[in-house]
């Protein structure tokens, strides 16, 4: 079994090779159907790796070169349940991701197909990477191939900006990622093994080293999940990218860098700064809250569709942050659910959007307003979707929520909650207004100085047709959604996953001692009370409302109305600033989120 961990990489970039070597003979076809293949193998080699790792850590050492002394000199991937079962989600959606553009793309190369393979083994071996160096390694292929599929229609000039201004912005983030934190760590330590680095952190001072290398480490990951103020370059790349692209950047790429940040805070930093937590996991927690509602904001303030759920991903990301700062068992099962509710939510309200823009050339709301009427079937995918973003029971986003408002320490138990009803009822209102207005032609062409598009719309009319995969595949995984809040054995899985991946000396024991079983642990499955329930029908209420709302605007002339709207104009100015469009001042934010954390750390651990 242990001889199968490298396979979910080494298959996806052999199909990948190959795929390149056919390119000539142009059978879109079999490239289709290669590829999905391929990442439906994948997957299946994740799930298995899952569930053999449910019994003991897998430890794989390339070529062999196993530790000596306690001294790990080889590379290994080390694999956990939470660990593959995040790489089995992530070749799940790639291969729905690949299914719904056998019709997207009116032409398209093996190139394409090769690419996303390539995304797939990289994404893979992020998740089961043992050491820091290649896991920054499948951090940058990752990377660079996000870069290349943004401006995949580089015929035009807004994927060439948006793709530089994501370029540059991860690129720093990445550069600070390795020259920064992995190589300060790797001069302190002379490792780069994940559990002889923790281990050799554990036993030295908590100094101006690991304060730098959590500072740089931290911000090249949360770069890497658009926390903000690390976002820009996401929401500028989600605005312009083909939408396949878009729904891996939403729900592959966004969750890795939180699952990174996951995995060396838990595995290199846990020990050392075991007298610090709180003052660490504060900084998840109010990053997060920072995201939430700056996210679900900006969402509402949208009027181009995919801009907008580029911002609920980045709100929802905040909620997965507030949720799981604790770092509890618990914690992490409701971080596991959400990941994957989220993810084949959003993919499923990415997909609906493209479909439009395949058919009408455009992604803007109010220019849709109406046309959406003879697509009933993806029309309804988007309006219960837009319930399930709300936090609708039983989908899989109300069963994550109330987990992780429950392993929400009691002291912040009321800021999460404010901060949970906020994010859902502003990104689900978003949702269902465009529902409303794109699909049944509710509401005025007006809207309370919603942003503008921002960028070309395709200019070239891709046909009226309705296909029917794009919208199969949309329903597919909205019914996904759905099964992950209506299973019970999903809860208890994630507690078990959760368990596991934070028992460290376990794992630690296997990668530099000798292979062990995991130890014996009961875990209950989640409980959901009247309470939780009221909790989420209340945010769908209110979501409902805020969109009748945004739907039924009308200007008047009243004094009071008149100051109102200058006031909520000034705020929208004022948001709409900060998202300006220009690399230099996505720059100049995320250099001042990496001075302020800096700051922060070096007051509260020093």
């Amino acid at each position: 079994m242990i001889a199968l961990a490298p396979l979910p990489v080494v298959v996806p970039f052999l199909a990948a090779t190959v795929l390149l070597l056919v390119t000539p003979f142009r059978h879109r076809g079999l490239f289709d159907l290669f590829s999905v293949s391929v990442a439906l193998t994948a997957a299946g080699l994740c799930a298995v790796l899952a569930l053999q790792s449910a019994v003991h850590p897998i430890v794989y050492w390339f070529g062999g070169w196993r530790p000596r002394g306690g001294v790990a000199l080889g590379i290994a991937f080390v694999v956990d349940p939470l660990g593959a079962g995040l790489a089995t989600f992530v070749a799940v959606m790639v291969a729905a991701t690949l299914a719904y553009s056998w019709k997207y793309f009116k032409a398209i190369k093996a190139l394409y197909h090769a690419q996303l393979l390539l995304f797939l083994g990289a994404a893979t071996g992020f998740c089961l990477s043992g050491d820091l160096f290649n896991l920054f390694v499948f951090y940058e292929l990752m990377s660079v191939v996000s870069y290349s599929l943004t401006t995949y229609q580089s015929d035009q000039k807004s994927p060439l900006i948006g793709g530089l201004n994501f370029a540059v912005t991860h690129s720093i983030a990445g550069a600070l990622l390795v020259a920064g934190g992995i190589g300060t760590l790797y001069g302190r330590t002379g490792a780069l093994n994940f559990e002889q680095v923790g281990r050799a952190l554990e036993n030295g001072p908590v100094d101006q080293v690991v304060v730098l290398s959590l500072t740089l480490i931290l911000v090249g990951f949360f770069a890497k999940a658009a926390v903000v103020p690390f976002h820009f370059g996401h929401v500028d790349a989600h605005s312009v990218a083909p939408t396949p692209a878009c729904v891996l950047f939403s729900t592959v790429v966004i969750q890795l860098g939180i699952y990174g940040a996951w995995r060396v805070y838990t595995t290199v930093f846990w020990g050392a700064l075991a007298a610090h937590q709180e003052q660490v996991q504060a900084v998840f927690f109010w990053a997060g809250a920072l995201s939430a509602v700056l996210g679900g904001v900006m969402c509402l303030l949208q009027r181009h569709l995919l801009r907008m759920l580029a911002f609920s991903a980045v709100s929802h990301v905040g909620m997965l942050l507030v949720g799981t700062a604790a770092f509890t068992p618990d914690a992490l099962a409701g971080g596991v659910v959400y990941i994957v509710a989220h993810g084949v939510t959003t993919g499923a309200l990415f997909m609906c959007a493209g479909l439009l823009l395949h058919t009408w050339s455009s992604l803007d709301e109010l220019e849709l307003r109406g046309r959406g009427r003879s697509f009933p079937w993806s029309g309804t995918v988007f309006f219960v979707a837009g319930l399930a973003v709300s936090g609708l029971p039983p989908f899989g986003m109300f069963l994550a929520k109330t987990m992780l408002e429950s392993a929400v320490p009691p002291a912040h138990q009321t800021i999460a909650r404010f901060v949970f009803l906020l994010s859902s009822t502003l990104t689900g209102a978003a949702v269902l207004r465009a529902a409303g207005r794109i699909y049944m032609g509710w509401g005025s062409v007006q809207t309370p100085e919603a942003v503008a598009p921002t960028g070309e719309e395709k200019k070239e009319t891709l046909g009226r047709t309705r296909p029917i995969v794009m919208q199969l595949t949309a329903t597919i995984l909205l019914l996904l959604g759905l099964l992950a809040g209506q299973s019970s054995h999903a809860g208890t899985v994630a507690k078990l996953a959760g368990e596991r991946f934070l028992d460290v000396r376990t794992v630690r024991e296997a990668v530099l001692g000798q292979p062990v079983n995991w130890p014996a642990q009961t875990v209950s499955p989640p409980q959901l009370t009247w309470s939780a329930v009221r909790f989420g029908m209340s945010t769908v209420a209110a979501a409902l409302t805020l969109a009748a709302l945004s739907l039924l605007y009308r200007r008047r002339q009243n004094e009071w109305y008149r100051y109102v709207r200058f006031s909520w104009r000034a705020l929208v100015v004022g948001l709409n600033a900060l998202h300006s469009g220009r690399v230099s001042d996505y720059v100049l934010w995320l250099m001042a989120g990496v001075f302020g954390l800096a700051v922060y750390l070096r007051f509260v651990l020093m």
